[in-house]
């Protein structure tokens, strides 16, 4: 969240209880299995709402379904800075 400016929009997507995915090359992507109860405890306290959207039996085997959390962040925030103001790091190239 001290990623998105004051005022500004969150929208994450996540992919509840997978496991991970196993691609046809024979590598495995891990995953974390996610719950309606994670998601509600990881943005308590925020103005995020996470809303959950569950598919037919066309759903691969271990997915629950998919939560989608959005929200915007205060316009009073403030925004952490992660470099010093005027550095090189912090300026936009054009």
């Amino acid at each position: 969240m001290a990623a998105v400016r004051p005022g500004g929009v969150f929208v994450a997507a996540h992919i509840l209880g997978s496991t991970g995915m196993r691609q046809s090359s024979g590598g495995f992507f891990p995953a974390y299995p996610v719950t309606m109860a994670d998601l509600t405890e990881a943005y308590a306290g925020t103005a995020i709402e996470v809303d959950q959207l569950t598919f037919g039996p066309e759903t691969r085997a271990g997915y629950t379904g998919t939560a989608f959390a959005v929200g915007r962040v205060a316009a009073t925030s403030p925004r952490p800075r992660s470099v010093p103001a005027g550095s090189a790091a912090g300026r936009t190239r054009r």
